[in-house]
């Protein structure tokens, strides 16, 4: 497949379209939780240009009959495979029809028989992504030397046969033996650039004129680990929970979580936790009548369980793929309760014993409640899983995406090519998840074009299947809707050295001008239609209801704060170029002095800063939230500091570079590419100093991020920072000011502005020394208003920043949308911006508002 290119896409005769099918089983949460991890990762595949959503279910396969979640009855599981084996004929030829009637080009399956028999049936090709299949499962019912029924061998042998139609296995961690692919040969786990580029094929034929490649091998190949990430503050995550902070704040967690099935016997528990620990309970809800024992809390049916995980400090459950991926991941012990009839239990007891923590707990203690000693054993176990000479990456996903990928890429070249034919020009694109009645976001109108790959995810479970499986798959999905602009918070830095290529994406979102330093119209012109509209989609959807109904303050806040990463990235990604035509470098207030031009107070509030800081040649330190550098830039020139930028925004990571490297400041700096509310640890006790310049108001809670500083600094080491907060004059019951403040938080990404008292507060809490504290908004005969640059007088250098100013470039970008030469969502990124600045001058001319608190804090010199 060769990239699509703005001239060859006119020629609607080179292009074509593809379809991948996605298979996974209901039978096991695991399945799930790696299909929407792969899936994501397709769809952040370079050549990936949006999302969507689409879905069907049917009867596809036997699975295993689970009484509890930690045994089988196998007697009904074989009465099972019998009764679906006796209609496979009918099924295949429904899927067959299927595969037909969606002009599918390449099924993916984790880890159904029958996909793999229907795609050979109409000849397209097949990959199995898993770690296991049934058909080593089936034959694990049965214990060592006990004579299985003929018809049931029989039955198994259909199986493997089915699944031998498949022409890759990729293999993920925590393997079982796999029958259809014994003897197979196994492939090294690929150096896959990702940046792609035409290959050439080798191993061509030619005959009667026609170009055709030699069939392709069947082959293993193994890939990391597949590891959905946390997403949620931890706090946050509890807070929503109903757990009071004063308690689990000074309680250990433990995590009850036995994939999707129900916790039964909960009646009989007694006094299972040993003292000061509380537990969350996974899957309870379902247990009618039953009340959880006491320090017990019951968790959504929902829930993100990643965020759970890394919400703990030991797990409970059974040995599951997506449980054991997700201990790993987030270095978590592990205490399992065995499952003897489940052949898949020793490739994963394997994998958590080299690469995690674990300890086994026998059925019958934790039926009885005996947990006590094997929750205090697994929580001071050596860290094993925080090993990093244990722990291998986790980009498992990424690297089975681009495996998939190559795999079509080779089957396409098999098809007989015409020598005198075009090329053919294609794109991976659009993921569908759909449900049978659930609200799912709707592809975008122009979706359907001739340019496109639909990649469907086509969700497919036995009916009946213990586990409530398609409201957990769905609320799996939200990772892949949240991130419409592609900018996914898992991919986001080099957080356990996880691989990225946001570098691909952001050049394909913004374009090549995001090395310039210039020019705003041809940057808002280059931008990606498709990427610049689902960015400011996603941005102002989140804004909706809440704007109908400022009453309900508490849960619009808990919603934002659940989403505040996503959040500020599209924010950021639809902002940046209008904040540096219409403000500079540097995106923040700064107090004034009369007679003052515009540049020299913001520079003058960047060296009051780095002065408080007494930063020096010698120092190193942290800007916490850089922007695109314009203070860090400042800092560097007056004090030679070096100095780090911490930035979860590609776009304005990539702009901090650009500018670092024109001004010859390369060696003085460097960037981080992460999320400053969970920060690296790679970073803890390196800096002399860390600030932010108004930019702590994106984080969830001011305790998050003040914490997450508190750890990068050396003992006494300072943090200076500016804070958007409001003052002792905002009224909470005054409807005018309530508007006022629910703009200015909508018009600049921040989930909920606190208070100059809660500010100091959230320091004081993680442990700062409050040193200094003062509003540099409050007038002093020699200063003039901050808001003035937005409201005031008209001059030639400060004009696009005035009220007019602003107007005249909303009408200018409109037009300039209207005729097709700037991307889609323009428009409304400049009338919202003009609709914040109204606020921000209603806000100051109130006073009930301050973007300029300064504080200066101190980690205490004894930690």
């Amino acid at each position: 497949m060769s990239p699509a290119t703005p001239n060859n896409l006119k020629n609607k005769e080179n292009l074509k379209s593809f379809v991948f099918c996605y298979y996974v089983s209901g039978h096991g949460f695991g399945h799930a939780t790696r299909v929407v991890q792969v899936a994501s990762e397709i769809l952040a595949l370079p050549r990936a240009i949006s999302n969507g959503a689409k879905y069907r279910h049917a009867l596809i396969d036997a699975g295993v009959k689970q009484p509890l979640a930690y045994t089988v009855d196998r007697d009904q599981t074989i009465h099972d495979l019998q009764a679906f084996m006796f209609r496979r004929k009918e099924m295949l030829d429904r899927e067959t029809n299927w595969l037909r009637e969606v002009k599918a080009d390449i099924v993916l399956s984790d880890a159904p028989f029958l996909p793999c028999a229907a795609a050979a049936a109409i000849g397209i090709p097949s990959s199995i992504v898993s770690n296991f299949t049934f058909d080593a499962v089936y034959s694990g019912l049965y214990q060592d030397g006990e004579k299985i029924d003929t018809s049931i061998k029989k039955l198994i042998n259909q199986v493997i046969t089915d699944y031998k139609k498949s022409e890759l296995l990729v293999r993920l961690p925590g393997y079982i033996p796999i029958p259809s692919f014994a003897g197979t040969q196994l492939y090294p786990e690929p150096k896959i650039s990702t940046v792609q580029s035409p290959k050439k094929l080798n191993g061509f034929s030619t005959k009667n004129g026609i170009k055709t490649l030699k069939k392709v091998n069947r082959r293993v190949i193994d890939v990391p680990l597949v590891v959905r990430k946390c997403k949620t503050p931890r706090e946050i995550v509890l807070d929503n929970l109903g757990i009071p902070s004063n308690v689990y704040k000074t309680h250990k967690i433990l995590l009850v979580s036995f994939g999707g099935q129900n916790i039964e016997s909960i009646d009989r528990w007694g006094s299972l936790m040993p003292e000061g620990w509380i537990a969350i309970a996974c899957g309870s809800q379902g247990v009618e009548g039953k009340v959880l024992p006491k320090c017990f809390y019951k968790c959504p049916v929902d829930a993100y369980i990643p965020d759970l995980t890394n919400a703990a400090d030991v797990v409970m459950g059974k040995l599951g793929y997506g449980t054991c991926s997700e201990c790993i991941g987030h270095a978590k012990p592990f205490i399992y309760v065995p499952r003897p009839q489940f052949i898949e239990e020793k490739g994963l007891k394997r994998l958590m014993e080299t690469q995690g923590s674990c300890i086994e707990m026998p059925k019958e203690d934790f039926e009885s409640g005996k947990w006590k000693n094997y929750i205090l054993r697994a929580y001071n176990m050596p860290g094993k899983c925080q090993d990093s000479s244990k722990r291998l990456t986790h980009d498992g996903g990424e690297i089975a995406a681009k495996i998939l990928e190559q795999f079509l890429d080779d089957h396409l070249a098999m098809v007989k090519i015409e020598t005198t034919r075009s090329p053919q020009v294609t794109n991976v694109t659009d993921l569908f998840v759909g449900s049978n009645g659930g609200i799912i976001p709707t592809p975008s109108s122009n979706f359907y074009t001739e340019h496109t790959i639909h990649v469907f995810l086509f969700a497919i479970y036995l009916s009946g299947s213990p586990l409530t499986f398609f409201q957990r798959l769905f609320a799996l999905l939200s990772n892949i809707f949240v991130m419409a602009t592609a900018i996914e918070t898992n991919n986001n830095n080099a957080i356990d050295g996880h691989v990225t290529d946001g570098h691909d994406l952001i050049k394909k979102h913004h374009g090549e001008i995001i090395y310039e330093s210039n020019g705003f119209v041809a940057k808002i012109h280059r931008k990606d239609s498709q990427l610049n509209r689902r960015a400011v989609n996603t941005y102002t959807d989140l804004w909706k209801e809440d704007r109908k109904d400022l009453s309900n303050k508490d849960e619009t806040i808990k919603k934002r704060r659940e989403q505040a990463q996503t959040m500020t990235n599209a924010f950021y990604d639809i902002v940046t170029d209008f904040y540096e035509y219409g403000w500079g470098e540097s995106f923040h207030f700064a107090r004034t002095y009369k007679g003052d031009t515009f540049e020299q107070s913001i520079k003058r509030h960047e060296q009051f800063l780095a002065l408080k800081l007494g930063l020096n040649e010698k120092h190193r330190t942290l800007d916490v939230g850089c922007g695109v550098g314009g203070p860090l830039r400042e800092i560097i020139r007056l004090s030679g500091a070096h100095v780090t930028g911490l930035n979860n925004n590609g776009y304005q990571i990539e702009r901090c570079k650009a500018y670092a490297k024109k001004l010859g400041l390369e060696s003085k700096t460097d960037y981080v590419k992460g999320d400053f509310t969970d920060m690296t640890r790679e970073l803890d006790g390196k800096f002399d100093s860390a600030y932010a310049m108004e930019a702590c108001v994106h984080s969830p809670k001011l305790e998050i991020v003040y914490g997450e500083v508190f750890r990068t600094l050396k003992p006494g080491g300072l943090f200076c920072t500016f804070e958007w907060v409001t003052t002792p004059k905002y009224d909470e019951n005054n409807p005018e000011h309530k508007k006022i403040i629910f703009d200015i938080e909508q018009g600049n990404s921040i989930p909920s502005l606190s208070s100059h008292t809660q500010a100091l507060e959230a320091a004081k809490k993680v442990g700062f020394e409050v040193l200094e504290h003062q509003d540099h908004a409050i007038l002093e005969d020699s200063n003039e208003p901050w808001y003035n640059t937005l409201k005031g007088t008209i001059s030639l250098s400060g004009f696009r920043m005035t009220r007019v100013g602003r107007w005249l470039t909303h009408k200018f970008v409109a037009s300039l949308e209207f005729l097709h030469l700037v991307a889609p969502g323009s428009t409304d990124v400049a009338s919202f911006l003009n609709k914040t600045a109204d606020a921000l001058v209603l806000g100051g001319e109130r006073e009930i508002f301050t973007p300029m608190m300064y504080i200066l804090l101190r980690k205490p010199k004894e930690t």
